[in-house]
């Protein structure tokens, strides 16, 4: 597992022995030792990129970056080997010809599916997905909702836009509010083929139809347009709800923080620099595989 996550050097293997006798000395382009061979999975611990849980199946996907299917592959082995997770149902998308990411798929209800439009999932990704969870018996899902990301250059996904933090609320960014360019996916009533529906509703209006009840919205930012700014940059809209109204949040985003406590949740707070140097949301960095009904 080292060599999985550290990658190979070409001093690692055979390549580099007996080079003085070869071609390639003579000609002075020796295989350097230092050298990666594999690049390490340097990535990995974006954990819901990879794969997704959704119902009582798993979802592989297919990354946008070519190295980061090796990823999927781990994911791959543990869900078709484990003990205990090698029955779970998969829909393997990672064979695809169309890049989706976990990032961009966020379970909102045992039966709806928000599905992010963005840099790193392409729209025929995401009618793959809906014609797969749809037309299945092993997956809850009876709807998906399509929404397109925007894309500023510092985040890539929907899950850096939406947290769902309660029952009743989410973290919203405002960006995405802004912009809405949303459509529900369904299954045709012969079961054949999809239904594809521009939704004409905000954001908060699509949730709490998900939701089936009124939404709480809270902005990230607290409101402040300063803080609103800054914070954004440091992925405070992607956070981890532990359970319902409890939250494991960046220490940093000092305004958004004080939103959330005066909204009721209890927060769990931690700095960027000690849970990741590699950018993202406390969100990005856990995958859940199994929750409760709300």
């Amino acid at each position: 597992m080292n060599i999985v996550l550290n990658g190979i050097r070409f001093g690692d293997t055979e390549l580099c022995s007996n080079q003085s006798e070869t071609l390639r000395a003579l000609v002075h382009e020796q295989f350097d030792p230092a050298s990666l061979l594999v690049n390490p999975l340097n990535t990995l611990f974006f954990t819901r990129d990879p794969a997704v849980v959704v119902g009582d199946g798993i979802i592989l996907n297919h990354m946008y970056w070519p190295e980061r299917d090796r990823e999927v592959a781990l994911y791959r082995q543990i869900f078709t080997h484990h003990k205990i997770m090698g029955e779970t149902p998969v829909c393997d998308l990672n064979r695809s010809s169309y890049h989706i990411e976990g990032g961009d798929i966020l379970v909102i209800s045992a039966k709806t599916i928000l599905v992010g439009i963005s840099d790193r999932t392409e729209p025929a990704a995401v009618e793959s997905l809906a014609k797969e969870l749809l037309t299945s018996n092993k997956f809850q899902t009876t709807e998906l909702i399509a929404i397109r990301v925007p894309s500023d250059g510092l985040r890539i996904h929907l899950d850096t836009f939406i947290s769902r933090i309660d029952h009743d609320a989410f973290l919203i960014d405002r960006e995405i509010c802004n912009a809405v360019d949303a459509y529900s996916i369904q299954l045709k009533r012969s079961g054949k083929g999809l239904t594809i529906t521009p939704i004409d509703r905000t954001i908060p209006e699509i949730l709490s139809a998900a939701c089936c009840e009124p939404i709480k919205v809270i902005d990230c930012g607290g409101g402040n347009q300063t803080a609103y700014e800054r914070e954004r940059r440091n992925n405070a809209t992607s956070i981890l709800a532990l359970s319902p109204g409890k939250l494991c949040v960046y220490e940093e985003n000092v305004w958004t923080n004080e939103a959330l406590e005066k909204a009721g949740m209890e927060l769990f707070p931690l700095s960027i620099d000690e849970l990741t140097k590699g950018y993202g949301g406390t969100n990005c960095l856990c995958l859940p595989l199994w929750r409760e009904d709300l």
